[in-house]
């Protein structure tokens, strides 16, 4: 699976996989690499991935995307040019996603690795299982949140 870089700075890498549809609607898988060096001195490992499910089209159905937008100040003119790309990376930054694994190390290449592993997984046959477990102690489940219903 191709994953292609959406942001890539000093504190953070960002990759998106290809569109996918579960039947009900399209989605994308994302991975999201932190540095973890500002987290304090208890994380000792320096690298934090997690993979991701965002979905634009359900966001707008949900009336997360508006909230999404205001949130992260995107101008109206904006939100009507803005390519799924940009829309995933809106909806990441609100947190408007869905985490379905996430890992700690010290090795980003592996933790990569993995991570595209993780997501050929998910896209393949453990889509539904993966959005219907809590992804928070409230008992969210992956549906909910790539809803925006937090």
């Amino acid at each position: 699976m191709n994953f292609q870089e959406l942001r890539n700075d000093s504190d953070e890498i960002l990759l998106v996989g290809p569109k996918q549809n579960n039947g009900e609607f399209d989605w994308f898988p994302l991975i999201h690499l932190e540095y973890t060096d500002e987290w304090g001195d208890e994380c000792r490992e320096p690298y934090y991935v997690t993979l991701l499910v965002v979905s634009p089209q359900q966001a707008q159905e949900g009336g997360a995307w508006e909230k999404a937008c205001n949130c992260c100040g995107v101008p109206e003119e904006a939100r009507a040019t803005m390519d799924e790309m940009g829309q995933c990376q809106v909806l990441l930054d609100h947190g408007t996603s869905t985490p379905v694994w996430q890992a700690l190390g010290t090795n980003k290449r592996t933790l990569l690795r993995e991570a595209r592993r993780e997501a050929v997984v998910l896209c393949g046959f453990t889509f539904g299982f993966a959005m219907d477990r809590a992804v928070n102690a409230l008992g969210t489940t992956g549906w909910e949140c790539v809803r925006g219903e937090l």
